[in-house]
Protein backbone atom coordinates (compact mmCIF):
# COMPACT_ATOMS: atom_id res chain seq x y z
CA UNK A 1 0.00 0.00 0.00
CA UNK A 2 1.73 2.91 -1.23
CA UNK A 3 1.84 6.23 1.74
CA UNK A 4 0.08 8.80 0.51
CA UNK A 5 1.47 12.15 2.07
CA UNK A 6 -0.84 14.13 4.64
CA UNK A 7 -3.31 16.92 3.20
CA UNK A 8 -2.38 20.22 3.75
CA UNK A 9 -5.24 22.27 4.71
CA UNK A 10 -5.97 25.60 3.38
CA UNK A 11 -4.96 27.43 6.72
CA UNK A 12 -1.35 25.45 6.52
CA UNK A 13 -0.82 26.35 3.13
CA UNK A 14 -1.31 30.09 4.15
CA UNK A 15 1.20 29.52 7.12
CA UNK A 16 3.47 28.24 5.08
CA UNK A 17 3.78 30.72 2.47
CA UNK A 18 3.36 34.09 4.72
CA UNK A 19 6.54 36.22 3.86
CA UNK A 20 7.68 37.34 7.39
CA UNK A 21 7.66 40.88 7.60
CA UNK A 22 10.61 43.35 7.02
CA UNK A 23 12.43 45.42 9.11
CA UNK A 24 11.59 48.06 7.41
CA UNK A 25 7.75 46.98 7.01
CA UNK A 26 8.08 46.74 11.03
CA UNK A 27 9.64 50.13 11.61
CA UNK A 28 6.85 52.00 8.79
CA UNK A 29 4.08 50.37 10.69
CA UNK A 30 5.37 51.43 14.10
CA UNK A 31 5.69 55.07 13.11
CA UNK A 32 1.95 54.80 11.24
CA UNK A 33 1.09 54.02 14.94
CA UNK A 34 3.44 56.28 16.87
CA UNK A 35 1.34 59.10 14.18
CA UNK A 36 -2.21 57.81 15.08
CA UNK A 37 -1.32 57.81 19.03
CA UNK A 38 -0.31 61.35 19.21
CA UNK A 39 -2.99 62.74 16.58
CA UNK A 40 -5.91 61.39 18.90
CA UNK A 41 -4.27 61.91 21.94
CA UNK A 42 -7.16 63.51 23.10
CA UNK A 43 -9.41 60.40 23.31
CA UNK A 44 -6.45 57.91 24.52
CA UNK A 45 -6.87 55.79 27.83
CA UNK A 46 -4.05 56.49 30.15
CA UNK A 47 -2.63 53.16 29.23
CA UNK A 48 -2.30 54.08 25.21
CA UNK A 49 -1.14 56.89 25.64
CA UNK A 50 1.80 56.15 28.33
CA UNK A 51 2.87 53.85 25.47
CA UNK A 52 3.83 56.84 22.92
CA UNK A 53 7.40 57.20 24.47
CA UNK A 54 8.41 53.61 23.82
CA UNK A 55 6.75 54.05 20.43
CA UNK A 56 9.25 56.90 19.98
CA UNK A 57 11.99 54.74 21.17
CA UNK A 58 11.16 52.27 18.94
CA UNK A 59 10.86 54.58 15.90
CA UNK A 60 14.47 56.32 16.34
CA UNK A 61 16.06 52.71 17.00
CA UNK A 62 14.44 51.26 13.78
CA UNK A 63 15.24 54.42 11.58
CA UNK A 64 19.02 54.29 13.45
CA UNK A 65 19.34 50.39 12.10
CA UNK A 66 17.54 50.63 9.18
CA UNK A 67 20.28 53.87 8.06
CA UNK A 68 22.97 52.48 9.43
CA UNK A 69 22.46 49.37 6.55
CA UNK A 70 22.11 52.34 3.78
CA UNK A 71 18.80 52.76 3.85
CA UNK A 72 17.25 56.56 2.75
CA UNK A 73 14.64 57.40 4.95
CA UNK A 74 14.38 61.18 4.58
CA UNK A 75 10.84 60.71 4.39
CA UNK A 76 10.65 58.85 7.32
CA UNK A 77 13.18 61.22 9.23
CA UNK A 78 10.88 64.46 8.52
CA UNK A 79 7.46 62.48 9.25
CA UNK A 80 9.49 61.67 12.29
CA UNK A 81 10.69 65.38 13.12
CA UNK A 82 6.95 66.78 12.44
CA UNK A 83 6.01 64.19 15.08
CA UNK A 84 8.41 65.11 17.59
CA UNK A 85 7.07 68.95 17.12
CA UNK A 86 3.58 67.27 17.63
CA UNK A 87 3.95 65.76 20.36
CA UNK A 88 6.02 69.09 22.26
CA UNK A 89 3.22 70.95 21.68
CA UNK A 90 0.89 68.44 23.21
CA UNK A 91 2.92 67.89 26.41
CA UNK A 92 0.27 69.07 28.24
CA UNK A 93 -2.49 67.15 27.04
CA UNK A 94 -0.07 63.76 27.35
CA UNK A 95 0.04 64.50 30.46
CA UNK A 96 -3.20 64.73 31.39
CA UNK A 97 -4.38 61.52 29.59
CA UNK A 98 -1.90 59.21 31.09
CA UNK A 99 -4.10 60.52 34.57
CA UNK A 100 -1.65 59.31 37.03
CA UNK A 101 1.16 62.22 37.30
CA UNK A 102 3.78 59.67 38.58
CA UNK A 103 2.87 57.38 35.86
CA UNK A 104 5.29 58.83 33.78
CA UNK A 105 8.09 58.93 36.08
CA UNK A 106 7.56 55.04 37.14
CA UNK A 107 7.96 54.16 33.63
CA UNK A 108 11.08 56.45 33.34
CA UNK A 109 12.39 54.68 36.35
CA UNK A 110 11.76 51.59 34.38
CA UNK A 111 14.06 51.98 31.73
CA UNK A 112 16.64 54.62 32.67
CA UNK A 113 16.33 56.05 29.29
CA UNK A 114 19.09 58.70 28.34
CA UNK A 115 17.98 62.39 28.07
CA UNK A 116 18.66 62.71 24.62
CA UNK A 117 15.59 60.62 24.72
CA UNK A 118 13.18 63.74 25.67
CA UNK A 119 9.95 62.60 25.05
CA UNK A 120 10.42 60.44 28.45
CA UNK A 121 11.33 63.65 30.51
CA UNK A 122 8.28 66.03 28.84
CA UNK A 123 7.29 66.69 32.24
CA UNK A 124 10.24 67.99 33.12
CA UNK A 125 10.89 69.96 30.47
CA UNK A 126 7.11 71.57 30.73
CA UNK A 127 7.65 72.34 34.53
CA UNK A 128 10.75 73.73 33.91
CA UNK A 129 9.13 76.17 31.05
CA UNK A 130 6.59 77.45 33.11
CA UNK A 131 8.83 78.13 36.19
CA UNK A 132 11.22 80.07 33.69
CA UNK A 133 7.77 81.74 32.24
CA UNK A 134 7.24 82.90 35.81
CA UNK A 135 10.46 83.71 36.76
CA UNK A 136 10.31 85.81 33.35
CA UNK A 137 6.67 87.55 33.74
CA UNK A 138 7.40 88.22 38.01
CA UNK A 139 10.17 90.26 37.28
CA UNK A 140 8.15 92.45 34.72
CA UNK A 141 5.45 92.84 36.89
CA UNK A 142 7.79 93.30 39.85
CA UNK A 143 9.42 96.23 38.60
CA UNK A 144 6.02 97.58 37.06
CA UNK A 145 4.35 97.44 40.30
CA UNK A 146 7.48 99.06 41.69
CA UNK A 147 7.27 101.67 39.44
CA UNK A 148 3.83 102.46 39.24
CA UNK A 149 3.97 102.54 43.40
CA UNK A 150 6.25 105.60 42.46
CA UNK A 151 4.80 107.48 40.52
CA UNK A 152 1.60 107.28 42.21
CA UNK A 153 3.65 108.45 45.23
CA UNK A 154 5.08 111.32 43.38
CA UNK A 155 1.87 112.33 42.07
CA UNK A 156 -0.02 112.20 45.79
CA UNK A 157 2.99 114.09 47.60
CA UNK A 158 4.63 116.29 44.90
CA UNK A 159 2.43 117.65 42.19
CA UNK A 160 5.97 119.00 41.48
CA UNK A 161 8.36 116.69 42.44
CA UNK A 162 11.72 118.73 43.59
CA UNK A 163 14.67 117.67 42.16
CA UNK A 164 15.76 115.40 45.26
CA UNK A 165 12.44 113.52 44.74
CA UNK A 166 13.58 113.27 40.60
CA UNK A 167 16.59 112.22 41.69
CA UNK A 168 16.31 109.56 44.64
CA UNK A 169 13.50 107.70 41.71
CA UNK A 170 16.48 107.68 39.24
CA UNK A 171 18.71 106.06 41.98
CA UNK A 172 16.00 103.58 42.92
CA UNK A 173 15.70 102.74 39.45
CA UNK A 174 19.26 101.78 38.49
CA UNK A 175 19.45 99.92 41.99
CA UNK A 176 16.37 97.60 40.88
CA UNK A 177 18.07 96.99 37.50
CA UNK A 178 21.40 95.98 39.11
CA UNK A 179 19.76 93.62 41.30
CA UNK A 180 17.89 92.13 38.79
CA UNK A 181 21.73 91.28 36.95
CA UNK A 182 22.86 90.53 40.64
CA UNK A 183 25.18 93.28 40.76
CA UNK A 184 24.33 93.29 44.53
CA UNK A 185 27.35 95.78 45.35
CA UNK A 186 26.41 98.30 42.66
CA UNK A 187 22.64 98.22 43.75
CA UNK A 188 23.90 98.64 47.05
CA UNK A 189 25.61 101.94 45.94
CA UNK A 190 22.50 103.31 43.88
CA UNK A 191 20.39 102.99 46.88
CA UNK A 192 22.78 104.69 49.40
CA UNK A 193 22.12 108.00 47.02
CA UNK A 194 18.78 107.52 46.70
CA UNK A 195 18.69 107.75 50.92
CA UNK A 196 20.62 110.83 50.43
CA UNK A 197 18.20 112.72 48.55
CA UNK A 198 15.05 110.96 50.47
CA UNK A 199 15.71 109.62 53.52
CA UNK A 200 12.10 109.40 55.08
CA UNK A 201 10.91 106.67 52.10
CA UNK A 202 11.20 103.63 54.26
CA UNK A 203 11.02 101.07 50.96
CA UNK A 204 14.48 102.33 50.31
CA UNK A 205 15.99 100.77 53.29
CA UNK A 206 14.07 97.50 52.70
CA UNK A 207 15.98 97.20 49.67
CA UNK A 208 19.07 97.80 51.16
CA UNK A 209 18.52 95.86 53.45
CA UNK A 210 17.99 92.86 51.62
CA UNK A 211 21.30 94.00 49.22
CA UNK A 212 23.34 94.06 52.54
CA UNK A 213 22.22 90.53 52.98
CA UNK A 214 23.06 89.33 50.12
CA UNK A 215 26.42 90.90 50.44
CA UNK A 216 27.39 89.20 53.99
CA UNK A 217 26.14 92.04 56.15
CA UNK A 218 24.11 91.16 58.82
CA UNK A 219 24.39 93.59 60.84
CA UNK A 220 23.90 96.17 58.94
CA UNK A 221 20.47 94.40 57.08
CA UNK A 222 19.18 94.36 60.62
CA UNK A 223 19.59 98.42 61.39
CA UNK A 224 18.21 98.90 57.60
CA UNK A 225 15.16 96.34 58.83
CA UNK A 226 14.87 98.47 62.02
CA UNK A 227 14.95 101.52 60.83
CA UNK A 228 12.57 101.04 57.79
CA UNK A 229 9.71 99.49 60.69
CA UNK A 230 9.75 102.06 62.21
CA UNK A 231 8.96 104.62 58.94
CA UNK A 232 6.20 102.41 58.47
CA UNK A 233 3.03 102.87 59.67
CA UNK A 234 2.29 98.55 59.98
CA UNK A 235 5.25 95.90 60.00
CA UNK A 236 2.37 94.03 56.94
CA UNK A 237 3.57 97.08 55.02
CA UNK A 238 7.58 95.72 56.04
CA UNK A 239 6.77 92.38 55.40
CA UNK A 240 4.82 93.18 52.17
CA UNK A 241 7.98 95.64 50.64
CA UNK A 242 10.53 92.89 51.70
CA UNK A 243 8.48 89.72 50.22
CA UNK A 244 8.26 91.56 47.06
CA UNK A 245 12.24 92.40 46.43
CA UNK A 246 12.52 88.89 47.34
CA UNK A 247 9.94 87.86 44.43
CA UNK A 248 12.20 89.79 42.04
CA UNK A 249 15.39 88.26 42.90
CA UNK A 250 13.53 84.67 42.71
CA UNK A 251 14.11 84.08 46.15
CA UNK A 252 10.88 82.64 46.55
CA UNK A 253 10.81 81.05 50.51
CA UNK A 254 11.86 84.36 51.39
CA UNK A 255 8.97 86.06 49.70
CA UNK A 256 6.70 83.14 50.91
CA UNK A 257 7.51 83.58 54.60
CA UNK A 258 7.13 87.14 54.53
CA UNK A 259 3.98 87.17 53.08
CA UNK A 260 2.49 84.70 55.44
CA UNK A 261 4.11 87.26 58.40
CA UNK A 262 2.47 90.01 56.70
CA UNK A 263 -0.90 88.23 56.72
CA UNK A 264 -0.25 87.06 61.06
CA UNK A 265 -0.47 91.50 61.33
CA UNK A 266 -2.92 91.87 58.38
CA UNK A 267 -5.22 89.00 57.43
CA UNK A 268 -7.39 91.34 54.98
CA UNK A 269 -4.06 92.26 52.73
CA UNK A 270 -4.42 91.59 49.16
CA UNK A 271 -1.22 92.41 48.67
CA UNK A 272 0.31 89.73 50.91
CA UNK A 273 -2.36 87.04 49.14
CA UNK A 274 -0.48 88.23 45.78
CA UNK A 275 3.03 87.63 47.07
CA UNK A 276 2.23 84.13 48.19
CA UNK A 277 0.32 83.60 45.21
CA UNK A 278 3.52 84.96 43.06
CA UNK A 279 6.07 82.64 45.48
CA UNK A 280 4.19 79.56 45.77
CA UNK A 281 4.06 79.93 41.11
CA UNK A 282 7.72 80.23 41.57
CA UNK A 283 8.19 76.95 42.82
CA UNK A 284 6.02 75.20 40.23
CA UNK A 285 3.16 75.01 43.43
CA UNK A 286 0.43 76.59 40.89
CA UNK A 287 -2.62 74.36 42.62
CA UNK A 288 -1.45 76.60 46.27
CA UNK A 289 -0.88 79.78 43.84
CA UNK A 290 -4.18 79.75 42.11
CA UNK A 291 -5.91 79.92 45.87
CA UNK A 292 -3.64 82.55 47.15
CA UNK A 293 -5.12 84.57 43.68
CA UNK A 294 -8.50 84.09 44.27
CA UNK A 295 -8.13 85.24 47.88
CA UNK A 296 -6.12 88.37 46.64
CA UNK A 297 -8.82 88.74 44.28
CA UNK A 298 -11.32 88.73 47.27
CA UNK A 299 -9.12 91.38 49.30
CA UNK A 300 -8.78 93.47 46.59
CA UNK A 301 -12.64 93.37 45.99
CA UNK A 302 -13.09 93.85 49.61
CA UNK A 303 -11.32 96.92 49.66
CA UNK A 304 -12.38 98.63 46.23
CA UNK A 305 -8.87 98.34 44.12
CA UNK A 306 -9.94 97.86 40.83
CA UNK A 307 -6.25 98.72 39.40
CA UNK A 308 -4.70 95.71 42.17
CA UNK A 309 -7.55 93.11 40.92
CA UNK A 310 -6.97 93.60 37.27
CA UNK A 311 -3.52 92.95 38.30
CA UNK A 312 -4.06 90.06 40.30
CA UNK A 313 -6.83 88.42 37.75
CA UNK A 314 -4.58 88.34 35.14
CA UNK A 315 -1.89 86.56 37.20
CA UNK A 316 -4.55 84.09 37.71
CA UNK A 317 -5.08 83.61 34.64
CA UNK A 318 -1.65 82.87 33.58
CA UNK A 319 -1.20 80.30 36.68
CA UNK A 320 -4.35 78.74 35.20
CA UNK A 321 -3.13 78.23 31.82
CA UNK A 322 0.39 76.59 33.38
CA UNK A 323 -1.62 73.77 34.26
CA UNK A 324 -3.59 73.48 31.03
CA UNK A 325 -7.01 73.56 33.19
CA UNK A 326 -10.21 74.72 31.60
CA UNK A 327 -10.81 78.20 31.09
CA UNK A 328 -11.99 79.69 34.77
CA UNK A 329 -15.64 80.87 35.36
CA UNK A 330 -14.88 84.69 35.11
CA UNK A 331 -15.11 86.45 38.33
CA UNK A 332 -17.43 89.07 38.99
CA UNK A 333 -16.26 92.58 37.74
CA UNK A 334 -15.20 94.92 39.76
CA UNK A 335 -17.31 98.41 40.88
CA UNK A 336 -14.80 100.74 39.62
Amino acid sequence: MTNQPDKITETQLKTHTRIPPTKAAEFRETLRTLETRIARLAELDPQAALEIPALFDRVQDGMADLQGHGMNLASESGQFETLSAQFKKKGALFLRRIDNPTALQQARAGRHPDESRWWWYIDRSLAQEGKEKTIHWLKILGIAAAALLVVILLYQQFLAPDPAVQASYGYRQSAENALLNSDYQTALGEVESAILNTPDYPELYVLRGVLQQKLAQPEAANQSFETARQLYAADDQFYNQRSAIYLMMSEAQSALADAQAALAVNPDSPFSYLYMAQAYELQGEVIKAIESYKQADAMAQKSGDAQLQAIIRVSLSGAYQSVSFPTPVPLETPTP
